[in-house]
């Protein structure tokens, strides 16, 4: 039994060496694999720096060969621009004038026009205020005797409410008096 353990950790030991060997290159080779990645990560970038740098330098050219040409179909564009614009200055002077002449006669046939239905509309607006004050004064004439009515009714009715209290006044004695009698005739009947 004691051959056998001892075979054991001996073969035990045997594996760990191997497994750590097989580990130590594995890892070597991780390592050198790492590096190729790295070294060819540089060449990529580097690779790519200059790409750019040379498209740079293209669009810097593309950019300054449309900016040149753009600026001489705006200066070609500026030229049209302002002998147009000297043409319409010329035919907007000349349209103004016989524009505003025609504008001049049709404001003054206008404002004669407002001025006559402005007087025709004053006309129309004092009679019409005219004829509601007149109703107005007639309905607070006629509101006043109302009221003047009522007043006096108002005072009728109050004498006549002063009148019924004293009736009742001398009235709820006798009935008092009664009520009582017929409650002990009742009382009596009852009895009997």
């Amino acid at each position: 039994h004691m051959i056998q353990v001892g075979e054991i950790d001996e073969e035990k030991v045997r594996l760990e060496k191997k497994a750590n060997a097989e580990h130590e290159e594995n890892m070597e080779r991780v390592e050198k694999q790492r590096e190729l990645s790295r070294q060819e990560l540089k060449e990529r970038e580097v690779a790519y720096i200059a790409s750019i740098d040379e498209n740079r330098k293209k669009n810097k050219e593309d950019i300054e060969s449309t900016a040149r040409k753009l600026e001489i179909d705006l200066e070609d564009f500026r030229e049209r621009c302002h002998s147009r614009q000297v043409e319409m200055e010329q035919y907007i002077k000349l349209q103004g004038t016989v524009e505003e002449r025609e504008l001049e006669e049709r404001c003054h046939s206008h404002m004669a026009d407002l001025n006559k239905g402005h007087e025709k509309n004053m006309e129309r607006t004092k009679t019409y205020f005219c004829k509601i004050l007149k109703e107005g004064l007639k309905n607070i004439s006629s509101l006043q005797e109302d009221i003047q009515r009522m007043k006096a009714t108002s005072e009728e009715n109050f004498k006549m409410m002063k009148e019924i209290r004293e009736e009742n006044g001398r009235l709820s004695g006798p009935l008092k008096e009664t009520s009582a009698k017929v409650a002990k005739i009742r009382v009596e009947g009852k009895n009997q």
